[in-house]
């Protein structure tokens, strides 16, 4: 990110994001990443097993499977939820 100071201003801006690109690390840098990504029409999905909220790019191909009861006596659902590639990564180590 650069940063000009333009009298009393300060303008701070990145550099152009594309479409698809893995986030960047940098707090700001991500929400002007983020902001590429929505427009686009990517949307963000919770990782089945950390539950950090991740885009498509940061998605594994795995999914993982967990039973889900409304009730205590009531039917069981199976839900598949994807996995990040963090996850995936740890559960290979």
């Amino acid at each position: 990110m650069t940063c000009t100071r333009m009298g009393n201003w300060i303008v701070c801006h990145g550099r152009e994001y594309e479409v698809g690109e893995m986030p960047p690390k940098g707090y700001n840098d991500w929400f002007e990443w983020a902001e590429v990504q929505r427009k686009a029409g990517l949307r963000s999905v919770s990782c089945g097993v950390c539950g950090k909220c991740k885009w498509p790019q940061e998605l594994s191909g795995e999914t993982i499977k967990t039973e889900y009861r409304k009730t205590k006596h009531g039917p069981v659902f199976i839900v598949e939820k994807p996995m990040c590639i963090e996850c995936q990564d740890r559960r290979k180590e």
